[in-house]
């Protein structure tokens, strides 16, 4: 008599759809698997708004490990173009729109089996909008966030000094005292992005 097929725990990650983003996230997918056998991945791929798409290398990959499963997302209507003059606001809205779709995949080709249990969804910086979606299931989310240590602390500082001032950074600006940077940092060398109201 065959033993019982075990139970995975079913993670799901919901990256950004850009190379950077997806790229890190396979790669920690992967670290994840060589350490638990119970666990297996299914890696939901929103497509991008314009090209270049990630479709080539999201299939070579998928042809060399088999052990990480993608499911490709519909195509959205993008936001509307006004909205680029914030790259990161344009694609954070283009990533919100994606909720339902993201919902629907999990249920229909996730955990649609007896054998897998919906352990969380893991998402990435611009993916936040699906922390609803895993409080509708009822599951944990988890916030992978690739960049370096001394970036997150500059994010997790914006609140702060949004509530002390008011306002974005400004060029002009004197150098700043950032908690995580043990300098003072030049406003010359902070991302553009910290400077865009939108």
């Amino acid at each position: 008599m065959n033993p019982p097929e075990m139970k995975k725990s079913e993670l799901v990650f919901v990256p950004a759809p850009a190379r950077g983003h997806m790229v890190s996230t396979i790669q920690f997918a992967k670290l994840l698997l060589e350490r638990d056998e119970r666990i297996s991945i299914t890696v939901l791929v929103i497509k991008r708004p314009h090209p270049p798409n990630l479709d080539s290398y999201i299939e070579e990959f998928a042809a060399s490990n088999s052990n990480i499963r993608f499911v490709h997302l519909c195509h959205v209507d993008p936001p509307p173009p006004e909205l680029l003059k914030s790259a990161e606001n344009f694609l954070s809205i283009h990533i919100e729109k994606h909720k339902s779709l993201v919902k629907d995949a999990i249920s229909n080709h996730v955990v649609s089996g007896p054998s897998t249990k919906l352990a969380g969804l893991v998402v990435d910086l611009f993916s936040t909008p699906m922390i609803d979606v895993a409080n509708e299931l009822g599951v944990p989310s988890y916030v992978f966030f690739p960049s370096s240590a001394a970036f997150l602390g500059l994010m997790l500082y914006l609140p702060t000094r949004h509530a002390q001032l008011g306002t974005e950074f400004s060029i002009s600006n004197p150098d700043s005292t950032i908690p995580v940077y043990a300098n003072p940092v030049p406003s010359r060398v902070l991302p553009s992005f910290l400077f865009d109201k939108q």
